[in-house]
C-alpha cells in the first residue's frame, strides 16, 4: 500500500493561501462587507461578552503563573484563531476562513515544535509595549459596537467573532512570545494584519485599525532584523 503523501507547509503554500485571501476579499463591495460584519457582530455579542469575561481570565493567569503560560498563551492563541474561523464558516467569509484557519494550524504547529514560548523576563520593553498595545485595543475594539462605543467596546467588542480584534490579541501574544519562534507563524499574522488593517482604514472607515498597521509592522520588522542578524552570524 503506498504511504500517503504529505504536503509541507512551506512558504509557497502560505504564500498561495494569502494570495486567494486577498483576491476573495476584493470580489465584494465594501458597504456589503461593512453590512455584513456589523450584522455579525450584533448576532453574536452575547458569544463576544462571554469572552470578554474569559479573555481577561486567561491573561491573568499566564501572567502569574509563569509555569502554566505558554500553555494559557498559546491555548488562547489557537481558541481566538479556532473561533474566528468557525464564525467565518458560519456566515461564509471566506478570506477570514483562509486566514485564520492557517493561522490555527500555524499555532499548533509552532507549539508542538517548540517554537512558541512566553519568558517574559526575556522581552524587551518595545515588545512589551508594543504587546500591551495590542492586547488592550484587540480586548476594547472600537468599531462593529453599538453607542455608546467606548463602554460597549470594554464589553462585547468582537473579540474572537471578527478578524481586526482577533488578529490584535494574537499579534499581542506573538509580540511577547520568546525564541525560538517560528518566524512563518510570526510573519503571517503580521501579513494577515496588515492587509486586513490598510483594508479596514481605506475601505470600512475603521480608523482604529491603524493599530493593527503599527503591531503587524512591527512584529514583521523584528522577525526579519532577527533573520537577517541569523545570517549574518551564520
Amino acid at each position: 500500500m503506498a504511504a500517503k503523501r504529505r504536503v509541507p507547509i512551506g512558504p509557497g503554500v502560505i504564500g498561495a493561501l494569502m494570495a486567494a485571501m486577498i483576491a476573495v476579499s476584493l470580489t465584494k463591495p465594501p458597504a456589503e462587507i461593512s453590512a455584513s460584519l456589523a450584522e455579525i457582530a450584533r448576532a453574536l455579542v452575547g458569544y463576544a461578552g462571554a469572552l470578554h469575561v474569559v479573555f481577561p481570565v486567561v491573561l491573568v493567569l499566564g501572567l502569574v503563573l509563569p509555569h502554566l503560560r505558554t500553555v494559557l498563551f498559546a491555548g488562547a492563541m489557537a481558541f481566538l484563531a479556532l473561533s474566528a474561523a468557525t464564525v467565518s464558516v458560519i456566515y461564509l467569509l471566506v478570506p477570514n476562513i483562509i486566514a485564520f484557519s492557517a493561522i490555527f494550524v500555524l499555532v499548533c504547529r509552532a507549539y508542538l515544535r517548540g517554537e512558541l514560548a512566553f519568558d517574559l523576563g526575556r522581552t524587551g520593553a518595545a515588545d512589551r509595549a508594543v504587546g500591551g498595545l495590542a492586547l488592550l485595543f484587540g480586548f476594547w475594539y472600537l468599531h462593529w459596537v453599538a453607542a455608546p462605543v467606548w463602554w460597549n467596546a470594554l464589553l462585547a467588542s468582537p473579540l474572537g467573532v471578527l478578524n481586526c480584534p482577533t488578529l490584535l490579541a494574537i499579534c499581542g501574544f506573538l509580540c511577547l512570545s520568546t525564541p525560538p519562534r517560528s518566524a512563518m507563524l510570526t510573519l503571517t499574522a503580521a501579513f494577515v494584519t496588515l492587509y486586513f488593517g490598510i483594508f479596514g482604514i481605506v475601505f470600512l472607515g475603521a480608523y482604529i485599525d491603524v493599530v493593527l498597521v503599527v503591531v503587524a509592522l512591527y512584529l514583521a520588522v523584528r522577525t526579519l532584523r532577527r533573520g537577517a542578524r541569523a545570517g549574518a552570524g551564520a
